[in-house]
């Protein structure tokens, strides 16, 4: 994920030598990278504080990484999604707490 924070995506649109649309394609961009690398790992981990501590570390890295102001939204978006999964799910208030102090450098 990391080799793909500033990388440009391709466009999903193909021109001929005139500039005349031929082809549009399904790409995919940032925002589907991080939802697929983030979401499923979030819903099935809400229950386990190491494992969204360690999701909310990730986010943090890639913020410091990132670049663009369109990424960070990403991101921080992300980075709210989770710390919503831990605060209905985390029963430890310790493990809560540590994940906001994650979350308040972040943000």
């Amino acid at each position: 994920l990391s080799s793909y924070i500033n990388q440009e995506f391709p466009s999903p649109f193909r021109a001929d030598e005139q500039n005349n649309l031929r082809l549009i394609f399904k790409t995919i961009d940032f925002n589907a990278i991080v939802d697929t690398s983030f979401n499923q790992i979030r819903q099935f981990g809400a229950n386990s504080p190491a494992v969204i501590i360690h999701l909310m570390q990730s986010v943090q890295l890639l913020l410091e990484m990132s670049y663009t102001d369109r990424n960070d939204e990403i991101l921080l978006a992300h980075a709210r999604k989770i710390m919503e999964t831990a605060e209905k799910s985390f029963v430890n208030t310790h493990d809560l707490t540590d994940l906001q102090e994650v979350y308040l450098r972040i943000i």
